[in-house]
């Protein structure tokens, strides 16, 4: 069962005028006989009518795979929305998030840290007041106090100099 060997086989038919052996082959060798091969010879020697049941079962072969390859596609989609609202849906209900809040690149938990306000040289100046950054985090610049607009009142304002 070759495909070669079928197709020498069903030129051999169709040079002796042999159509129903021709249309037997296909038939026999259906997997083995691609059906270009088949459209092309049923052309050459004027035969379309003898090579029609095997393009016809060709034809819905490939589209019961079609319908399977598709469904199989949704089934995915849907398990991989499912499995991201999932995601969602832990990290909705986690109550870590509300004291750590989501990582700023990685989106994983990751504890904030209170540093002392920056100095002249970028060190914690003693007593000065707390600010939240993310530890390690990209993009997190010190605020400098001059630029804390916070009542004074609040626990998180400047204290007077």
């Amino acid at each position: 069962k070759d495909s070669e060997l079928a197709e020498f086989l069903a030129e051999y038919f169709l040079k002796n005028k042999l159509r129903e052996g021709f249309t037997a082959t296909l038939f026999n060798c259906f997997e083995f006989f691609k059906p270009d091969v088949a459209l092309e010879l049923a052309w050459l020697y004027e035969v379309m009518d003898f090579t029609m049941p095997f393009m016809i079962q060709t034809l819905k072969e490939v589209g019961q795979r079609l319908i399977g390859l598709e469904q199989e596609s949704k089934d995915r989609r849907e398990a991989e929305e499912e499995t991201r609202k999932e995601m969602e849906a832990e990290v909705n209900d986690d109550p870590s998030v509300l004291l750590y809040g989501l990582g700023p690149t990685s989106g994983a938990n990751q504890p904030l840290l209170l540093t002392g306000a920056a100095g002249m040289h970028g060190g914690p100046v003693a007593g000065g007041p707390a600010m939240i950054g993310w530890h390690g985090g990209h993009g997190s610049v010190p605020v400098p106090p001059s630029t804390y607009s916070v009542a004074q009142n609040n626990t998180f304002s400047v204290p007077p100099s």
